[in-house]
């Protein structure tokens, strides 16, 4: 089944790009706010700015690696609200696995702006490939777990850009949920 990327996704990760909604409202979460939601934005800008110049060649990757970043969550038009995740991530690229954890999530319900917190889990495991491109990407593996009480196994992949494989880049697909991630090494 083809799913169409969450319009909430996208509609945060263009609002990042520019800084916020707009309003100029103080608020706890979301455009124009602190929490996650702003985190996630400084990633993402980051891993961009980064793989700017090209991804990190794979003979330039660590051997190993811990991340800890963000991920933006959501189900499309089947629930418009966006959730942000913690990512926890170790990575060995010379050994082969990947594992890690997304947890501490927090909801903008739609139309809002304010970050609440809820309950929601996924753990991460998959291996590293010898890759490292938008097209053919360094890692893959699988994220299992539940988030408000609906269980997904998504697949993920990642790739990484600046000096050492510092920034790095995830998408997340499962029959439930869909997003990205963005991490930096520790």
């Amino acid at each position: 089944m083809k799913r169409a990327f969450p319009t909430t996704v996208i509609a945060l990760t263009v609002l990042s790009a520019c800084g916020g909604g707009g309003s100029g409202l103080p608020v706890s979460g979301g455009p124009g706010g602190t929490g996650k939601f702003q985190e996630y934005s400084q990633l993402l800008t980051d891993f961009y700015l980064a793989s700017s110049g090209g991804y990190t060649s794979p003979s330039s990757l660590p051997s190993s690696a811990s991340y800890s970043g963000v991920a933006a969550i959501g189900q499309g038009t089947l629930n418009p609200d966006a959730y942000f995740g913690d990512i926890s991530m170790q990575v060995a690229f010379s050994g082969g696995s990947v594992s890690g954890t997304i947890d501490n999530f927090t909801k903008i319900p739609f139309g809002q702006v304010t970050e609440t917190p809820v309950a929601g889990s996924f753990s991460m495991s998959g291996s590293s490939t010898g890759n490292n491109s938008l097209l053919s990407p360094a890692i893959t593996g699988f994220a299992s777990g539940s988030l408000e009480g609906v269980s997904d196994l998504m697949s993920f992949e990642g790739s990484f850009a600046g000096p050492n494989g510092r920034n790095g880049q995830l998408q997340f697909i499962g029959s439930s949920w869909i997003g990205f991630g963005y991490v930096e090494a520790n």
